[in-house]
Formats: structure tokens, C-alpha cells, sequence
């Protein structure tokens, strides 16, 4: 008896169908703001970033990293409401000048789908560095003239890994 009440489980549980793929809307388009932005380095090694994302659905939302050692990796930003964030973002090198680098933000369609588009943009920023000495960290500040930068979402930039 149990053994077919287990092979009535597997079957249905094989017979169930895949779920449906996310489609994308292709006139998709977002604009995010960033403020309040920081990156500072040391030793040619990013230690930490920081800023503020707001969007369709975050204002002032903290989005931040410690040290990134690839930049290929994705960063959360923080839950909303309790809720993980549809926001996360990166940092390209854009020509190995530690004041350019870029910042790509994504925008899941679904929270943790990790499907949807993305943007990105170079925040202008002027560099820093305390002391005189090589081992002293440089921080980056976005310039007083355009201390926020918008970052266009669209469906230019699909994602679906």
C-alpha cells in the first residue's frame, strides 16, 4: 500500500509541468537615481562602495559592498520592506583609472528570478587620498556639479542567468 501511495507521489511529481519562462516586456524602461555615492580603494583594490538607488520601487534604498575582489560579481541592495531586494548592481573598470569606474544596476523582474534588464553609467567622481603615503586608502566622492547620476533601465540590457 505505501509503496503505491509512493509511486502515485513520483508520478505525479514527473508528470507536473516546468514552470512557465518570465517573459520580458520590451518597452521596458526605468530611470534610477544614485546619490550619495562612494568608492574608495587601496593598494589598486576596491575595498568598499556605497550609495543611495531610488526607483519605481525604492527611494534612498542602500545598496553597498565590502571589498570586491571580482568584478563580475553582482551586489544586493538592501531588503525592501523585509522583502529581498529587486535591485543589485556592479562595478566595471572602465580604463584602469581608479576614479572610473562604473556602476551597472540591475532590476529583477521577479524578486530572485535573477531575470530581468539592467543599466549602467559612470558616476564623475573626484578622488582622494588623506595621506602622502602608499598604503592610505583613496576615496571617491561624486563631483559637487552632478552629485546625482541617472542610470537608463531598458531592454537594451536583458539578463537570464
Amino acid at each position: 500500500m505505501q509503496f503505491l501511495a509512493l509511486a502515485a507521489l513520483f508520478s505525479a511529481a514527473i508528470a507536473a509541468p516546468a514552470p512557465e519562462p518570465l517573459s520580458l516586456d520590451p518597452t521596458y524602461n526605468e530611470v534610477i537615481a544614485i546619490s550619495n555615492y562612494t568608492l574608495t580603494t587601496q593598494l589598486g583594490d576596491i575595498t568598499n562602495v556605497r550609495f543611495n538607488l531610488t526607483g519605481k520601487d525604492a527611494t534612498n534604498l542602500n545598496c553597498a559592498s565590502g571589498a570586491i575582489k571580482d568584478l563580475s560579481k553582482r551586489f544586493p541592495c538592501d531588503p525592501i520592506n523585509g522583502v529581498p531586494s529587486v535591485y543589485s548592481f556592479s562595478i566595471y573598470a572602465t580604463d584602469g583609472d581608479e576614479s572610473r569606474y562604473g556602476q551597472r544596476i540591475y532590476r529583477e523582474v521577479k524578486i530572485q528570478t535573477n531575470t530581468g534588464y539592467w543599466g549602467d553609467a559612470i558616476v564623475p567622481t573626484n578622488c582622494f587620498k588623506f595621506e602622502p603615503n602608499a598604503i592610505s586608502p583613496t576615496t571617491c566622492y561624486p563631483v559637487r556639479s552632478d552629485p546625482i547620476t541617472y542610470v537608463n533601465i531598458d531592454q537594451r540590457g536583458v539578463f537570464d542567468h
